[in-house]
């Protein structure tokens, strides 16, 4: 008994009473965290903080929680509903209650405590409150501008996230597990570490944050928050759409809220949500408030129906002459190259080829032209019915706007000039962007059929060493029946140049395994023939002519 008395009179003296002063029991919150299938994850103690709707407890204990709930000193339940800063080294996180709790809030102290100070520990179980502990500092550490405190408060599950009071009634500390082995007595953070947990602009990629599941709450700072918005992982749709609602109720004046949740609901296919969204962000018009203006939003729109009308399943009333619309009324608005551009693409997915290239060269005559807008013009030209040379020209700005040495998204344009350039007879101009393609993109990301084009274009204009190395390293790209057809190209080509020996072996190992190809023995008859092998020529023709070929000549000349 006496026991007990003294324990109270030392309470008494620790807090002495004031009519305005707080209760710190009542602060103090039962912490409980859940899996994804509703399991507990965790239990622990927290305190309530500042606006009695401010709490702080373990980030240990809301690692991996999806959701998480306190029960108050009355014992009333208060889901977590969003969180507000977090720290894995300091094992603390902040988070916000669905709404103010009944509770009474404690305050952080400015000053960090000395080694013997007297504190008092507050813990509960479920509104039942335990009497006050008291715990003594018995050494304090340096961390970064805080500090660490050796407590005499058991090392004990039940205590960790109860804060400690000083006799101010402000939190010195809170009481964190000791990881040192064996250790029988507990530690504490210094409680002002606190004021530093925070959301900024890249929290959607902070790692601690991620590994909480509960939504964030977003910056206070607009521009902050847009970049929280714009780094978030929208895979998580609920915690994406929360961000998305928490932006639009805290800053409803900006247009760009409104966008970028109608790009969210797009992406989950919800497009009448999608559309009155953009639209609400399109009223909106140019208010000085937002960071996007009216023209941005006809032209995002305009860009989200023009997908949505290719993909095959097109919302009721997104038509690609509305895609067209809205990059018109854009234009209307702020004559940009862009939304020339973009309309140009609406136009020609419309078959109106002859429109699309008018579109296409109105972007051309400004800084915005490029080889896709030049190489895009030159497709409309073509599909237009449009001279050869007139697109050739075309495709010659569109290389033309390319530098050296050519990156791999601009190869595609020497390519397509290639082929160009066969249709019209510039066989030697072809080979030469062939080769820079294959430079640009890699011979070892081309396929045998590359090779057997720059073969074919090569021999015609009698490149012949050229011709022969590329049909042989198409052949190494191909195997089977495609292989054995490369392989009697290679002797046509060999006998083409005199190479009468090097004909016949390449020939009579394609023949091993067609026996019957009549061309091939033609091949060999020619080149037996040319060495003065009459006889073998003779049997080899004799099965060509057999197979249909006419070697009637040969015969004769061979004979």
């Amino acid at each position: 008994m006496k026991r007990l008395t003294y324990l109270l009179l030392s309470i008494a003296l620790l807090f002495p009473l004031c009519a305005h002063a707080a209760s710190p029991e009542k602060a103090v919150l039962n912490v409980f965290t859940y899996k994804a299938d509703g399991t507990l994850l965790g239990e622990s103690y927290g305190f309530l903080l500042d606006d009695a709707q401010t709490g702080v407890a373990a980030y240990s204990l809301f690692n991996d929680a999806v959701r998480a709930e306190v029960i108050d000193a009355k014992g009333k339940k208060w889901q977590v509903s969003r969180i507000l800063g977090a720290n894995s080294t300091y094992d603390l996180v902040k988070f916000r209650l669905e709404s103010k709790s009944g509770g009474e809030a404690l305050t952080l102290t400015t000053t960090p405590a000395a080694s013997g100070s007297s504190l008092s520990m507050y813990n509960y179980n479920n509104g039942k409150k335990s009497e006050p502990i008291l715990v003594s500092i018995t050494n304090t550490a340096d961390f970064d501008d805080y500090k660490y405190y050796d407590i005499t408060a058991l090392n004990d599950s039940k205590n960790f996230g109860c804060p400690l009071i000083d006799k101010a009634g402000k939190v010195v500390g809170i009481v964190q597990k000791n990881v040192g082995k064996d250790a029988k007595s507990a530690c504490a953070i210094d409680a002002r570490f606190v004021s530093k947990l925070a959301i900024g602009s890249l929290g959607s990629i902070n790692t601690d944050l991620q590994k909480i599941q509960i939504p964030k709450a977003l910056p206070a700072d607009e521009k902050d928050a847009l970049t929280f918005i714009y780094m978030m992982n929208t895979q998580n749709t609920s915690a994406a759409r929360t961000a998305l609602n928490d932006f639009i109720e805290a800053f409803p004046q900006n247009a760009e809220g409104y966008v970028n949740r109608a790009n969210f609901f797009v992406r989950q296919g919800d497009y009448a949500a999608a559309e009155s969204d953009y639209n609400k962000a399109i009223s909106m018009g140019d208010n000085g408030r937002s960071t996007i203006k009216a023209d941005g939003v006809h032209h995002a729109f305009g860009k989200v129906i023009y997908e949505n009308a290719l993909s095959g399943k097109p919302y009721s009333g997104w038509s690609l002459q509305k895609a067209y619309d809205e990059e018109a009324a854009a234009y209307a608005i702020n004559p940009q190259p862009l939304y020339l551009q973009q309309q140009g693409q609406c136009l020609y997915a419309m078959k109106d080829y002859n429109g699309a290239a008018q579109k296409y060269r109105e972007v051309n005559t400004t800084d915005f032209a490029s080889p896709e807008t030049f190489y895009a013009e030159a497709l409309c030209r073509s599909q237009a019915g449009a001279d050869s040379l007139e697109v050739l020209a075309l495709m010659d700005s569109a290389v033309a706007h390319m530098q050296k040495p050519y990156v791999r998204a601009e190869a595609p344009y020497l390519y397509a000039r290639a082929i160009q350039e066969i249709g019209v007879g510039k066989k030697r101009e072809a080979v030469k962007d062939l080769n820079d393609y294959e430079k640009t993109v890699g011979a070892t990301n081309l396929n045998a059929r590359f090779y057997e084009l720059r073969y074919s274009v090569e021999r015609e204009t009698r490149m012949y060493q050229q011709a022969l190395d590329d049909i042989r390293t198409a052949q190494s790209k191909s195997s089977g029946e495609e292989y054995y057809l490369y392989r009697l190209e290679e002797s046509s080509l060999l006998l083409q140049v005199g190479q009468f020996d090097e004909a016949i072996i390449s020939a009579e190992d394609y023949l091993k395994n067609n026996p019957d190809d009549a061309l091939c023995c033609k091949i060999l008859g020619i080149a037996y023939g040319e060495k003065g092998k009459k006889a073998q020529a003779k049997q080899y023709l004799q099965r060509a002519q057999a197979g249909g070929q006419d070697v009637e000549a040969l015969l004769q000349k061979y004979k």
